[in-house]
């Protein structure tokens, strides 16, 4: 339940005054992660700066000055944005505004020493507005436009000792709560079993015409290989008790079937890039490492990804190529679609067989990272996989 709501930008004047009030505690924040970045902003008490840290700053600047530099009237700042280390980045930032806009180094020390930035991690599934919200408002009488779908499953954990739970008694009320020493493993956790085997779903689903997670979940071509692959390519290599991981992950394959979530895998696979260089190639290299040999569904994974971004430019949109020919819209970044659209030309002129075009993208650093030709045995597994692919005309 909110009791008030501030519009920073028609009421920056009140919006600061929160500052000042000494019953103000704890800030939580989720801009997304899009919100959680440093943009370079004039200083201009008299008005808000465009992004959140932004403004947060000034508000910490305006209690700053209010009480003097009070150590005890330092804040608890509980970021919820899905970036690993969300509170440290939060903290940089602020630094950051701070140092551009000159403010004394007794209020840097202030921030940094009197307010705890605690990192965290969110575990749940929100697919965003419903389809069917119009049903809803003709029951209820009234039209809700901040209506969101979520699943009923939450975990969340937050980095920090577990003293903190008489300041924000969230295990004490029943919730789904953990205050942990070290974040890391549960960072894993979530990321390579969830968000990996969304990517991994994504890839080999929209490929192959599917639309949502729970479709490929359960079909009988690909659901029983992707839950396989979720079990044995990657829940062995996380860094918890087996069976806590064992657990979790079945829990996951429960959620991905939830029949009220409409997840569009099309969704997943925006940014498809550096999602499979964070969630999925990780997990691939430890498994090359661990048996000496690349595990079978995810580099069908990275397989797929590459044959999908068969990209073609139309009216200044990206869209990839399915194995039925129809095109599907990209949302990446435009210098790797650009990669991959030179790439598969050369592939459509006759210059270069797939195996060099494999070459070509794995071995392209500002796409991993690394050169992916190192992993042993992978560009063969890779070469092989599209080979076996119908190659469409477009």
């Amino acid at each position: 339940m909110f009791s008030e709501m501030i519009d920073p930008y028609a009421e920056w004047g009140h919006f600061l005054s929160v500052a000042e009030l000494d019953s103000l505690e704890i800030i939580v924040s989720n801009t997304t992660e899009a919100g959680l970045v440093y943009q370079f902003s004039d200083w201009n008490p008299s008005e808000a700066p465009m992004s959140f840290p932004a403004k947060l700053t000034m508000l910490l600047y305006r209690r700053y000055e209010r009480y003097e530099g009070s150590p005890d009237k330092g804040l608890l700042i509980l970021p919820c944005e899905l970036l690993e280390r969300n509170g440290d980045i939060l903290r940089s930032i602020v630094l950051r505004h701070a140092e551009d806009w000159g403010l004394s180094p007794a209020f840097r020390s202030w921030v940094e020493e009197c307010n705890l930035f605690l990192n965290s991690l969110v575990d749940r599934i929100v697919t965003g507005y419903p389809e069917e919200a119009e049903r809803y408002f003709d029951k209820w009488g009234y039209e809700d436009r901040l209506l969101n779908t979520a699943e009923p499953y939450y975990f969340w954990a937050i980095e920090g000792d577990p003293s903190l739970e008489s300041r924000l008694p969230l295990q004490s009320a029943g919730l789904q709560v953990r205050w942990v020493p070290d974040l890391t493993p549960y960072q894993v956790r979530k990321v390579r079993i969830l968000n990996g085997t969304h990517t991994l779903m994504a890839s080999i689903g929209l490929l192959h015409g599917f639309t949502e997670v729970k479709e490929i979940a359960e079909s009988m071509e690909w659901g029983e290989d992707i839950r396989s692959a979720m079990l044995q390519e990657i829940v062995p290599l996380v860094p918890l008790p087996p069976e806590e991981v064992t657990a979790y992950a079945e829990t996951v394959w429960e959620r991905f079937r939830n029949p009220f979530l409409r997840h569009k895998l099309q969704d997943i696979a925006m940014n498809s890039i550096s999602k499979f260089k964070v969630r999925l190639l990780p997990s691939l290299k430890e498994y090359v490492s661990a048996h000496n040999t690349p595990p079978s569904l995810m580099t069908r994974g990275l397989a797929s990804l590459i044959r999908l971004y068969y990209a073609k430019q139309v009216e200044g949109q990206w869209y990839g190529t399915r194995l039925d020919g129809e095109r599907m819209l990209l949302r990446d970044d435009p210098d790797s679609l650009l990669t991959f659209y030179q790439a598969w030309q050369k592939v459509e002129d006759g210059e270069w067989s797939i195996r060099q075009l494999v070459t070509s993208i794995l071995g392209d650093q500002a796409l991993w990272g690394e050169d992916l030709n190192r992993i042993s045995n992978l560009h063969e597994a890779v070469s092989r996989y599209i080979e076996e692919m119908e190659l469409i005309e477009t």
